[in-house]
């Protein structure tokens, strides 16, 4: 998972406007990293005109024990918004992420020791295209909304 965390910080760097992350729980030792959380912040309130990221997560249990990018994501959840696949919906990747529906890295296996694949722009708009129709039919993930209690 080291590659695929270098590999994601870095592609989140160079994205201008719209990042997309499915993932099945979003691994701490890829997603919860200062370099990774760090880009997602630049990107947010760098991007000259709104960014938006979008966040698909099929397993949120781990993520809402604590977890750096979701706490990044109750901060900034003007930008950054969480949701998990419709029920019975199939399983896609173990991790993929989409930067400007122009380039992107996926991972088919959870835990693999390959390195990820980088998308090139047609592979990324297919994708970004997929990752459309899983979001539309996704449900919000209420288990990482930030709740505020009245005081």
């Amino acid at each position: 998972m080291a590659r695929l965390a270098c590999d994601a910080a870095e592609l989140v760097g160079r994205t201008r406007r719209h990042l997309d992350l499915y993932s099945h729980e979003l691994p701490a030792d890829v997603y919860a990293t200062e370099a990774f959380c760090e880009a997602v912040k630049q990107l947010v309130i760098g991007a000259p005109r709104h960014a938006r990221v979008r966040i698909l997560v099929a397993d949120t249990r781990p993520a809402a024990r604590g977890h750096a990018l979701v706490t990044l994501g109750q901060t900034l959840s003007s930008a950054i918004e969480f949701r998990t696949p419709a029920p019975n919906a199939t399983s896609w990747f173990a991790e993929c992420l989409i930067a400007d529906a122009a380039s992107g890295l996926t991972q088919r296996e959870r835990r693999a020791m390959t390195p990820p694949q980088t998308l090139s722009p047609p592979e990324a708009r297919t994708r970004a295209g997929e990752f459309d129709t899983r979001w539309q039919a996704a449900l919000p993930a209420s288990d990482l909304r930030r709740l505020y209690l009245g005081g």
